[in-house]
């Protein structure tokens, strides 16, 4: 971390800024990071003092970011709750919370980086079915599958853009649409486990084949606070939640199969080797059907998905 001096001056202000702009994609809790949560704290404390402004209100911010991003009041549902609280909100009758602040602005650096990063060929309709999502997820057993299947999607017109969770949400994954039609899949890796990973992964590209491609102007961000909203469109992700599952490990080989009553590490690996899948994922059905979090905790791969992405351009934040 560079020596940082403290803003006096505008010529310390205009070196402080230029640093903040070289900091922007650091890490949280790097170096780096400290670095730039210094640096900005000392730029607000040098602008309040020597440069007074009057700052835009929320609503204001909300709509600069959307006209950025080419959003409409139909796309911040999934964000804000309903289209009551979006009308509420857009008409300044409701207060801008910070998770829909933070929510809203993770979307939009998604939108950014997919733009900044686009793929090589348009993705047509109609492309991502079930057995579509069942190729993604036997991806999963090779070594660096999360990057196979970044590359994979990409060589169909699907942006993946991971974005690092923002601290007190609970977003884990978005399926967007840009103002020209593009489609972009963001995942936050909330939780850095395999089977999160591609739990998340393809429960938004079942938003694409089972929402988005009849659609045109629908949105889906999956935050587990907001999905508990009455009204929050239940229907919708139990849809996608049914491809998800049924990708992954199809309900009726599970219920032939061994591990279902009798889950040793033994008869996971069976199984995963029958569907060609990384063990990770019949060992989080185990988990999540038994309500058992420490069991065969040594599958789920923790700590093993964020490493494959460091340090290339599509991470951010």
């Amino acid at each position: 971390m560079n020596t940082i001096k403290s803003v006096c001056t505008e010529k310390d202000y205009t070196a402080a800024l230029t640093r903040i702009d070289e900091l922007m994609d650091a890490r949280p809790d790097s170096p780096e990071g400290d670095e730039l949560d210094t640096l900005t704290d000392l730029v607000e404390w040098y602008e309040a003092r020597h440069l007074p402004m009057e700052y835009p209100s929320p609503t204001a911010v909300i709509e600069f970011l959307m006209e950025q991003a080419g959003l409409s009041p139909h796309h911040l549902v999934p964000i804000i709750g309903s289209h009551a609280k979006v009308s509420r909100v857009l008409s300044g009758k409701q207060a801008v919370t910070i998770q829909m602040a933070r929510s809203l602005q993770w979307c939009w650096r998604v939108l950014t980086a997919a733009n900044e990063n686009r793929p090589k060929v348009d993705y047509k309709p109609g492309t991502v079915t079930l057995d579509f999502l069942k190729q993604v997820a036997q991806l999963s057993r090779n070594e660096g599958g999360p990057r196979l299947a970044q590359r994979f999607l990409a060589d169909h017109g699907i942006p993946l853009v991971i974005m690092w969770h923002l601290p007190k949400t609970y977003l884990d994954g978005a399926a967007l649409r840009f103002s020209d039609g593009r489609l972009v899949v963001g995942l936050t890796l909330r939780y850095d486990r395999i089977d999160s990973f591609w739990y998340w992964l393809l429960h938004e590209l079942a938003h694409v084949g089972r929402h988005l491609d009849h659609n045109q102007d629908d949105a889906f961000v999956d935050d587990l606070k907001l999905r508990k909203v009455k009204g929050e469109r239940p229907d919708l992700e139990r849809q996608a939640d049914e491809w998800t599952e049924e990708a992954l490990i199809p309900q009726s080989v599970w219920n032939k199969s061994d591990v279902k009553d009798h889950p040793t590490p033994r008869s996971v690996i069976n199984l995963a080797t029958k569907l060609r899948v990384h063990p990770a994922l019949v060992a989080s059905r185990v988990r999540y059907e038994r309500k058992d979090y420490r069991l065969l905790s040594q599958f789920v791969g923790i700590g093993e998905v964020r490493q494959q992405f460091s340090g290339h351009q599509e991470i951010q934040w």
